[in-house]
C-alpha cells in the first residue's frame, strides 16, 4: 500500500475542503502508483459539493443549488513548494515521496467548444446582419436614389417620393 500526503497549493479549494488528506492506494507499488492514480482517487474522496448560486441568494423561498464535482481534469498536482504541474504518467518513484500540492483549475472546458463557439459564432452574426439590412431594405422600399448633375458630397442623397 502506497501513502501519499496531499496538501493545498494556498488557499484550500472550495470543492475538497477537507485537504491536507493522506491519499492510500492498495495493492500497487511506489513505482506502479502515477499522479493520474492520485488524481482518481481525490476524485473519489470529494464527490461533490454544494455550492449557491446568486439566483438562491434571490429566491431565499426555494433551494436553487448547484453541485461541483472535484475532477480529475480540474486539478492540478505539482510538488510541495513548486509551481510546475506534474504529468498524469508521472510516477510516485520520480517525485521521492515528496509532499504533493493540489491547486482548484476551475471547470474546464474542451477544445471542441471553444472551436465552435469562436468560429459558428461568425456564421450567426452574419446570418442576422444579412436578416437584418434585407428587413431595412424593404423599410427604404418608397425611397429612391437621387444623384443631382452638381452634387460634389461623396454621400447619396436619398429623397422620398
Amino acid at each position: 500500500m502506497v501513502t501519499v500526503t496531499v496538501s493545498a497549493a494556498g488557499k484550500p479549494p472550495a470543492v475538497a475542503r477537507g485537504l491536507p488528506f493522506t491519499v492510500e492506494i492498495p495493492g500497487k507499488s511506489i513505482d506502479q502508483v502515477t499522479i493520474g492514480d492520485v488524481k482518481s482517487s481525490l476524485a473519489a474522496r470529494f464527490p461533490k459539493v454544494r455550492g449557491c448560486t446568486a439566483l438562491s441568494a434571490l429566491k431565499k423561498n426555494a433551494d436553487y443549488r448547484i453541485y461541483y464535482q472535484f475532477y480529475v481534469s480540474r486539478q492540478k498536482l505539482s510538488l510541495k513548494g513548486s509551481k510546475a504541474a506534474l504529468a498524469d504518467d508521472v510516477t510516485l518513484k520520480d517525485t521521492d515521496g515528496a509532499e504533493l500540492s493540489v491547486k482548484d483549475l476551475g471547470p474546464q472546458i474542451s477544445w471542441k467548444v471553444v472551436f465552435l463557439i469562436e468560429y459558428v459564432s461568425y456564421f450567426i452574426f452574419f446570418v442576422v446582419v444579412i436578416w437584418m439590412l434585407t428587413d431595412l431594405y424593404d423599410a427604404m422600399e418608397g425611397w429612391t436614389y437621387a444623384h443631382p448633375p452638381c452634387d460634389i458630397s461623396p454621400h447619396p442623397t436619398f429623397l422620398r417620393n
